[in-house]
């Protein structure tokens, strides 16, 4: 089984709207979306094609500091996505100043 992705890409912010409209959005694309209840999360594309969904605080644990910098955006802690079936290890890196890098 491969390992986990260690690529690194450019963050690029789409509006919300777009974003899902795309059938592919690509590696590094991000949104911030407003849920009904008010709260909000950073939606992303991650190197090696993986989605991942962060809830940016004050939501409840886990969530993320996002530094509100769509040209630049950092989050944090680091981003971890895992296999929903095996739990093996797709992605691990941080989102630092408009940019996905891997640990």
């Amino acid at each position: 089984m491969p390992g986990p992705n260690r690529d690194s890409v450019p963050a690029r912010y789409v509006p919300p709207e777009a974003f899902y409209r795309d059938a592919r959005p690509a590696p590094g694309e991000f949104t911030v979306k407003t849920l009904p209840d008010g709260s909000r999360q950073l939606l992303a594309i991650l190197p090696g094609d993986c989605m991942c969904t962060c809830p940016i605080r004050p939501h409840a644990s886990p969530s993320w500091e996002f530094n509100e910098d769509l040209e630049r955006p950092t989050l944090t802690p680091s981003i971890r996505v895992s296999d929903p079936f095996d739990k093996s290890e797709l992605w691990h890196g941080w989102l630092r100043e408009g940019r996905f890098v891997s640990c």
